[in-house]
């Protein structure tokens, strides 16, 4: 796991906004099941590694995710978001081209992951929690017309 994803991850506790489902056994049940029939060459391969993939940690990287968030739109509904963070373009773009598959589409769908963000920034540039909260409730508040579910979004320093 990056620097990036940790404090994500860590900003993202903070703002209660990070999605937890490690409670919930149907929902991994669901996760390797999808994960063993979708990539299943990428599953033999992290077995083969000898991975741990009963860790939630393994089954995210495996699916590119560094987190997952719950965000509130404008009209009330909770919205699952898929976060993928990366320091260098041109593996944002690799990251987002893969992300836009019919697979992996497939696999978001079935976990009802109904949006996936790959953010373009720099660890010296991080934004803090007030940034980061306008600038997620920016993208999911974007009218259907504007909004695209699966896309790369460059964080400019200092918002």
């Amino acid at each position: 796991m990056s620097v990036l994803s940790l404090r994500f991850r860590e900003q993202a506790i903070g703002l209660k906004i990070l999605y937890k489902p490690e409670l919930d056994t149907s929902f991994w049940e669901k996760m390797t099941g999808v994960i063993k029939k979708e990539l299943s060459q990428d599953w033999m391969q992290a077995v083969n590694n000898r991975l741990d993939t009963n860790d939630p940690e393994t089954l995210w990287d495996l699916l590119g995710i560094d987190a997952v968030i719950s965000l509130e739109d404008a009209e009330g509904e909770s919205i699952h978001v898929g976060v993928t963070l990366h320091d260098q373009e041109h593996k944002a773009y690799k990251i987002l081209t893969q992300a836009k598959s019919p697979k992996y589409s497939r696999i978001r769908q079935f976990l009802n992951i109904k949006r996936y963000w790959v953010f373009l920034l720099e660890v010296r540039t991080f934004p803090t929690p007030e940034e980061w909260i306008d600038l997620l409730y920016a993208e999911i508040d974007l009218p259907t017309t504007e909004r695209d579910d699966c896309k790369l979004i460059y964080v400019e320093p200092n918002l």
